[in-house]
């Protein structure tokens, strides 16, 4: 991952425990976006992969709109992940994601309300 992307995920996990964390990709009209929040379970019908950070499972989707923000060669790859709890999350907007727009290496902009809706 980037080193701004590292930082923020690595300040929001260690000061918010959850039992994962979904990480989603999105590239829209030239810009890429990173959505991002605690969740419960996890949906296996949409999983593209992975991985453990520190003890913290963050689970992936979107995978092919990632661009070069991950290391790709680190993920691991199942749609189930053994002692962990999935559930089919389709249209369930709780709680709501925190949406960050990638600037670039060194930049995240956190997108309003109202900025994120449509992502």
């Amino acid at each position: 991952m980037k080193t701004i992307l590292q930082y923020f995920l690595h300040s929001y996990i260690e000061n918010n425990p959850s039992v994962l964390f979904e990480l989603r990709f999105k590239q829209e009209k030239g810009r890429q976006y990173v959505i991002f929040r605690p969740m419960i379970f996890y949906d296996s019908s949409k999983l593209n992969g992975y991985f453990f950070w520190n003890g913290h499972l963050i689970v992936l989707y979107n995978l092919k709109q990632s661009g070069d923000l991950l290391n790709k060669q680190k993920l691991l790859h199942s749609h189930k992940i053994p002692n962990y709890r999935s559930l089919l999350i389709d249209d369930w907007n709780f709680p709501y994601p925190i949406k960050l727009e990638i600037i670039n290496d060194k930049a995240l902009k956190e997108l309003s309300l109202d900025e994120g809706y449509s992502l």
